[in-house]
């Protein structure tokens, strides 16, 4: 999914209407763009949203094969 310029309310939608889960269930939520050099995560916190995001110096990040579109749950560790 492309993410470069979604905002919170755009996550909030792919989460609710392409992922079919609902943001407020206590898990943390994490998008890769295309090219892997920049991740965002979105959580919330029984108070409110907390969006970040990280670019990577140089490479990518890992990430996990999983069809597009679909929700793939991972371990703290990965």
């Amino acid at each position: 999914m492309r993410f470069y310029y979604t905002g919170l309310d755009g996550l909030l939608g792919i989460i609710r209407y392409q992922l079919n889960h609902s943001p407020y269930d206590g898990n943390l939520y994490v998008f890769r763009d295309l090219s892997g050099s920049m991740i965002k995560y979105l959580e919330w916190d029984g108070a409110g949203f907390c969006l970040s995001k990280r670019r990577a110096q140089s490479g990518s990040y890992p990430w996990p094969p999983a069809e597009a579109g679909k929700v793939l749950e991972i371990t703290e560790k990965e």
